[in-house]
């Protein structure tokens, strides 16, 4: 099923590109077999952009942090640059893929907006996936996307598909976000709670302790709790194992560094400690997960 309504064919081939954005169909990613960065798109990689997988026809899977996403016409999907993803070899997909950095969109936004957009791709609180057949507006913000993409070079492009891409993402935010906020609570509090997750990979390999980000942001750890059980539904502390043990096993699984060297690198006074949290969050031992991914 093709679920693009208003003309939108594909990309101009001599579309040209914006610093910061660009557009890729999925079908040309698959017959490449690697991305604009050079990844091999079937082994597991990380872009290092903000992404939006939009799917319009055909049938498959997409790996996200090793679990696996079942991809069908009008999925969507918002993947944060330190995310590992993985396509499906079988290449029975076809859309397209949107990725831009945080400075395209963030330079001149509005707080409030670049807050949303945040938690949008906050994968420790939710992996953000959308089904257009349900939400046809969100295929009306893409096709704006893309259209203005295959116009011809102007002084004004740049500026529409930033509108139009803000657009996009701010209305995915709000259908996917459960609770109600409102605005002077979500600028205090969503902002204490965005500086805390900011710092959680800065900070992986000196603590794995709640009371210091709170001490570090001028909060209680009260306060935090608070936020975080709020924000994203558990508590600080699980959302620092969260994000630990995420880049705990796309180390192990890229297999670069020895186990040793990576339970140093994430703050592991001795390997065996390092073994025994890994073990009690994912079940396996690194290497024995390393073997099954």
């Amino acid at each position: 099923m093709q679920f693009f309504t208003q003309g939108v064919n594909g990309i101009r081939k001599d579309a040209r590109l914006i610093d910061g954005f660009s557009i890729f169909s999925i079908e040309d990613t698959l017959g490449k077999g690697n991305d604009e960065f050079g990844n091999d798109v079937f082994k597991r990689h990380r872009s290092g952009a903000y992404t939006v997988m939009y799917v319009d026809k055909g049938a498959g899977s997409h790996h996200i942090d090793f679990q696996k996403y079942t991809l069908h016409p009008g999925a969507v999907l918002f993947i944060s640059p330190e995310q590992v993803q993985q396509y499906d070899p079988a290449r029975l997909i076809g859309g397209y893929v949107l990725r831009f950095t945080p400075d395209f969109l963030w330079e001149y936004a509005d707080p409030r907006e670049a807050m949303a957009i945040r938690r949008l791709f906050d994968n420790q609180v939710r992996t953000s996936m959308l089904d257009a057949r349900r939400y046809r507006d969100i295929v009306m913000y893409f096709e704006m996307v893309l259209r203005e993409y295959n116009h011809a070079n102007d002084q004004l492009r740049a500026s529409i598909i930033k509108s139009s891409l803000n657009l996009l993402l701010l209305h995915a935010d709000r259908l996917i976000t459960d609770e109600c906020i409102t605005q002077n609570e979500e600028e205090v509090g969503f902002s204490y709670y965005t500086r805390f997750r900011a710092r959680i990979p800065q900070r992986l390999g000196e603590t794995r302790n709640a009371s210091d980000y709170a001490e570090e942001l001028g909060i209680s750890y009260k306060y935090l709790n608070d936020l975080t059980k709020r924000f994203a539904g558990c508590t600080s502390k699980e959302i620092i194992d969260r994000t630990l043990i995420a880049e705990a096993k796309r180390l192990v699984v890229e297999g670069q560094i020895s186990v040793g060297q990576i339970s140093r690198e994430l703050g592991f006074d001795e390997p065996t400690n390092f073994r025994k949290y890994f073990r009690k969050h994912t079940g396996m031992a690194p290497l024995k997960f390393r073997q099954e991914n």
